[in-house]
């Protein structure tokens, strides 16, 4: 159950065994074993994510609030900034925590768990890769941001979407090399 984040074990006079907050780490954890064991492809992982926050992007769109968007346009300045100085490991954090705005913004507990578990196992990924951010990652998110405000649910869908499979298939060239 400690394993599987049910559970958390403390020891001394004080310890004990106690249920745990909900997250996503079982989920993560899981999934990340199952990529290193090479059990499961990368390209599966990449689909759920796609579909996963395609679908957070339309709820944000339905149910985001205003303050939702102002955290998600902040983080895509502080992109634009932290990617300017072309070093990729400083840019993973601020190119992560967009998608994990998003899935808060979709105002459903269980999405935004789901979202911030691909996230950490997408994090883990680049880190360990490293590379560097040759392509636009501003343009989409502004466009995803700007349809989820209007409400346009299936736009921000499509958008993030394609800003996925594209960020996907530039790791997946770069990891292919």
């Amino acid at each position: 159950l400690e394993l599987t984040g049910v559970l958390r074990l403390e020891k001394g006079a004080s310890g004990g065994a106690f249920m745990r907050e909900g997250g996503a780490e079982g989920i993560t954890l899981s999934i990340r074993n199952m990529l290193i064991l090479s059990q499961l492809p990368l390209s599966h992982l990449t689909e759920a994510r796609s579909s996963v926050l395609g679908q957070a992007a339309r709820l944000a769109a339905a149910r985001g609030t205003e303050a939702d968007f102002l955290a998600i346009e902040k983080n895509v300045d502080l992109t634009e900034k932290v990617v300017a100085l072309g070093d990729p490991v400083v840019s993973i954090g601020p190119i992560s925590e967009f998608y994990s705005l998003i899935g808060k913004a979709s105002h459903n507990p269980v999405m935004a768990m789901l979202v911030d578990s691909l996230v950490d196992i997408v994090r883990e990924l680049l880190l360990r890769l490293k590379l560097p951010t040759n392509m636009d990652l501003i343009t989409p998110r502004r466009a995803a941001l700007a349809a989820m405000r209007a409400g346009d649910a299936k736009l921000a869908e499509q958008l993030i979407r394609e800003h996925l499979e594209r960020s996907a298939a530039y790791v997946q060239e770069r990891m292919d090399r």
